[in-house]
């Protein structure tokens, strides 16, 4: 009954752990949203990406709009321009702080511009326009818990975990 206990012990905590970082990290593509939309109307004007890989400028200032004015789809407009809120950094995990992990491909997947490399454990988000994929933003995964919130929370469900195969041991007894 002891094994038994430490294996699920293990196996919850393992699994909660992957489960949580993988939420955190499709929680962090979908805060791209805002960034995809400005790129699709990019596209839609120029027709191409030349005018955005020719300016480096430009692709920051396209990330430094959405730290200003974050888009967080299915919120209401309520929710969204709720005054409490200070800034995009009271939202854990914001990808756009660490600029160096969002990548741009075109539609057949080589680097536009953004990042240093492609990571083929990034997750994507097909750029469309006109109901046509004309590229993808990228987002690096994280491989670990890196926001304090998180490392808490996931803390605590480790402690849970414990006391609940504790409790087991002791019930089995």
């Amino acid at each position: 009954n002891l094994l038994l206990a430490l294996y699920m012990f293990l196996v919850s905590t393992w699994s909660f752990q992957n489960g949580f970082l993988d939420y955190i990290n499709r929680t962090e593509l979908n805060r791209l949203e805002g960034l995809n939309v400005a790129l699709q109307e990019l596209y839609q004007e120029e027709g191409s990406w030349t005018k955005l890989k020719q300016n480096r400028k430009l692709w920051r200032t396209l990330l430094e709009e959405q730290v200003r004015n974050p888009v967080r789809p299915r919120e209401s407009t309520l929710l969204r321009n709720n005054t409490d809120l200070k800034s995009p950094d009271d939202f854990s995990n914001n990808p756009i702080k660490n600029r160096d992990r969002i990548i741009l491909l075109n539609k057949n997947k080589k680097l536009i511009i953004g990042g240093r490399r492609i990571n083929e454990q990034a997750l994507y988000m097909p750029v469309i326009v006109n109901n046509t994929t004309v590229g993808y933003i990228g987002i690096e995964k994280k491989i670990q818990l890196s926001h304090k919130l998180d490392r808490v929370f996931a803390d605590q469900q480790k402690k849970s975990y414990a006391w609940i195969a504790l409790g087991s041991i002791l019930i089995s007894i």
